[in-house]
């Protein structure tokens, strides 16, 4: 079984270990932290961004095509009374001349991200492209 270890280090703030990589976080103000790391929700939201763009670079790097140019970036939205995500939208950007046939195919390796699949049950996954 794998393991991430969690230690307290000072107030709201957390360090965890995770395959011997450190990642700290702490909670915004408002929720009693200081802000000065991100927020365990920011994590998982950049687990996702990163996920996507990982499985968007596997797509260009099957085809043989030039990645230069492409971005993934996210937009999420979330439940005013719970705080709650309930969207998350991937935004893609690609390289200029990127061929209209191949937007539908990216679109869905993308959404083939492993940390997107552990979500979709309970968060709306869209994607848009912003070129």
């Amino acid at each position: 079984m794998k393991e991430i270890s969690v230690r307290r280090l000072e107030g709201m703030k957390l360090e965890a270990v995770v395959n011997g990589h450190t990642l700290r976080t702490d909670l915004p103000p408002e929720k009693g932290g200081e802000g000065s790391e991100p927020s365990p929700t920011d994590l998982l939201l950049a687990a996702v961004a990163t996920c996507s763009n990982y499985f968007a670079l596997m797509y260009f790097a099957a085809r043989e095509m030039d990645a230069e140019g492409l971005s993934i970036g996210i937009e999420y939205e979330t439940d005013e009374k719970t705080n709650e995500i309930t969207k998350i939208t991937t935004l893609i950007t690609v390289p200029e001349g990127f061929p209209e046939k191949q937007r539908a195919p990216l679109e869905r390796a993308i959404h083939a991200c492993h940390v997107k699949k552990h979500l979709k049950e309970s968060i709306e996954l869209d994607a848009a492209f912003v070129n």
